[in-house]
């Protein structure tokens, strides 16, 4: 399965044209990011750098999702990075 790191206004996804598959991608370490209701998101924390994900489950399967998700973290150089549901940032805060 091939994935795209797309850059466009302002916006950075991880694409894949075949499965209709759009990840929306937030560095952590200088972008703010609001979870959208209605969309799923991700987060990996690795060292010292972190990111947020969010997309449209109906627009693929969730499979294809974590797919991407670690594609993204072999191609910034995070090979063994963990995808979680929960902010790890938020958690270490409270």
């Amino acid at each position: 399965m091939a994935f795209y790191l797309v850059h466009a206004q302002n916006k950075t996804y991880i694409a894949n044209p075949d499965v209709n598959l759009q990840v929306d991608v937030y560095d952590l370490s200088n972008e703010q990011f609001e979870p959208t209701p209605g969309r799923m998101d991700f987060y990996c924390h690795e060292s010292g750098r972190a990111f947020a994900f969010e997309t449209d489950l109906n627009r693929a399967e969730l499979e294809d999702v974590t797919a991407a998700l670690l594609w993204f973290g072999a191609y910034v150089g995070l090979p063994e990075v963990k995808v979680l549901m929960a902010n790890p940032m938020s958690c270490a805060k409270s």
